[in-house]
């Protein structure tokens, strides 16, 4: 039987991902090395096209960049990069979280936050600096909010899919 339009046939990366889920992504857009957008989600699912694509959306239109719209000319010096996520696990003992390795999700106070492995490295934050950084910067809260009871804290690495620089 031929394959066309209507077959079932599933490409070789269609079966490894209905068979490896994952357990987010994230989208990030860079115009000449600055970031422009990073949207993403800690959704386990085997539909990765679907989260990728609701993440580029989210991306272009991040909050942080509203007077700075991202427009069809930006496009050809907009650098995609895609993280494709582990499933969140708890963190336990801080010694676990491996800076530039681990990315980090923290949960609390009516609040989350979240910081994905490239960002300790980018920063050369320590493990304790990474995980006060995120209670500070992105939950608004004390640095040591994370050490609370609760606080729950997960870990998680990420694989990443960068399109070469133009």
């Amino acid at each position: 039987m031929e394959e066309g339009l209507g077959s079932t046939h599933q490409a070789p990366q269609d079966e490894f991902l209905a068979e490896h889920p994952v357990g987010g992504a994230f989208v990030t857009l860079y115009q000449t090395e600055c970031l422009r957008g990073c949207v993403g989600a800690f959704l386990e699912t085997r539909d990765v096209r679907w989260l990728v694509r609701e993440a580029a959306i989210g991306a272009i239109g991040d909050h942080r960049f509203a007077g700075q719209v991202i427009v069809a000319e930006d496009l050809p010096a907009i650098v995609l990069e895609i993280s494709l996520l582990s499933k969140l696990e708890p963190m336990g003992e801080s010694s676990r979280l491996i800076p530039g390795v681990h990315g980090i999700r923290i949960e609390g106070f009516g609040r989350s936050g979240c910081f994905l492995p490239k960002v300790a490295t980018e920063y050369h934050w320590t493990a304790q600096e990474l995980l006060e950084a995120c209670c500070t910067m992105k939950m608004g809260l004390p640095a040591d909010a994370w050490r609370r009871p609760e606080a729950r804290v997960q870990i998680f690495t990420a694989e990443v899919f960068r399109e070469a620089d133009v």
